[in-house]
């Protein structure tokens, strides 16, 4: 799907940002948006 594009940074990703410790199907799920937003 694809995602509005938003500058950082921003309150929530000085939040929330992290390292990546579990690769799971949210992760890749994010990953494939990313890939859609990019390709529009």
């Amino acid at each position: 799907m694809v995602q509005e594009i938003i500058q950082y940074p921003t309150t929530p990703s000085l939040e929330f940002g992290a390292n990546v410790r579990h690769f799971n199907d949210e992760l890749l799920s994010l990953i494939q948006d990313l890939k859609d937003t990019i390709e529009k």
